[in-house]
């Protein structure tokens, strides 16, 4: 039997991502209404504390994030926010645009020069994998 591997894509400063659907939580629109707020003291990258289901998640300006940095764009109001979970807890990233789930039977990964990216073709993009572990890692560190 063969096994299929989703991915949600997703685009940042029109830069393609794609996330295991593993780890996909929610997908929350700005239009939807949930209690935030924004922290007094808080790291660059951090754009607010959002609570759904009675957790607090923090929500992520990728594009401020220093590994993700890949255009010169300032951080603007992003109309998505993609709520991924690991490990019992949860974040948020903002994005400017959601698509749908992507199925592949196989998968062919390419690691770029620096070796900080590994990239693969998600439908007719070429895409950043998303490393959610990794990501999680890189928060705690910084």
């Amino acid at each position: 039997m063969e096994s299929f591997y989703q991915y949600l894509p997703f685009e940042v400063d029109k830069v393609h991502y794609a996330v295991p659907m593993d780890y996909v939580a929610y997908i929350v629109s700005a239009t939807d209404s949930y209690p935030y707020c924004i922290p007094p003291r808080r790291k660059v990258y951090i754009d607010c504390i959002m609570k759904i289901e009675q957790k607090l998640i923090t929500v992520v300006e990728l594009s401020a994030f220093s590994k993700h940095m890949l255009s010169d764009k300032e951080s603007c109001q992003r109309p998505l926010i993609l709520i991924l979970g690991y490990q019992d807890s949860m974040l948020g990233v903002l994005a400017d645009y959601i698509g749908p789930p992507v199925e592949f039977s196989k998968l062919n990964f390419e690691a770029d020069v620096m070796g900080q990216h590994t990239f693969f073709n998600c439908g007719e993009e070429q895409s950043i994998l998303f490393d959610v572990p990794q990501f999680y890692r890189e928060l705690a560190m910084s």
